[in-house]
């Protein structure tokens, strides 16, 4: 048994659970705090510029800009709206339906997707 078939195995039987986070798209303000170079940092600059997070630089600096966020129930909304117009209500059932499309070879654009 190969390594896809023990997988889809595994999910069939239950014994293996698949997790997908998001926060920012359910409509979470994020902190950004030392992101990975390249994609994590691309990612990261999107949410900063589209105002849906705060990045916390250095980490010497966490409870003072956490502190300064939470006294500011105003920005806090806005970062919240902007989280929320960037999110994809649909983004789990999405991944979901393209990883069961690359492991059962299925359309993962169909009605059921």
């Amino acid at each position: 048994m190969n390594h896809k078939e023990a997988f889809l195995q595994k999910i069939s039987h239950n014994q293996e659970v698949v997790g997908i986070i998001g926060l920012g798209y359910v409509g979470l303000p994020l902190a950004v705090v030392q992101p990975y170079p390249l994609q994590e940092e691309a990612n990261a600059n999107v949410l900063l510029e589209q105002g849906a997070a705060i990045r916390i630089s250095p980490i010497t600096t966490f409870s003072h800009k956490l502190r300064g966020f939470f006294a500011e129930p105003d920005r806090r909304r806005a970062m919240q709206g902007a989280a929320r117009r960037m999110g994809r209500p649909d983004a789990a059932r999405a991944v979901v339906a393209s990883v069961r499309d690359e492991l059962l070879g299925t359309d993962a654009t169909g009605p059921d997707a």
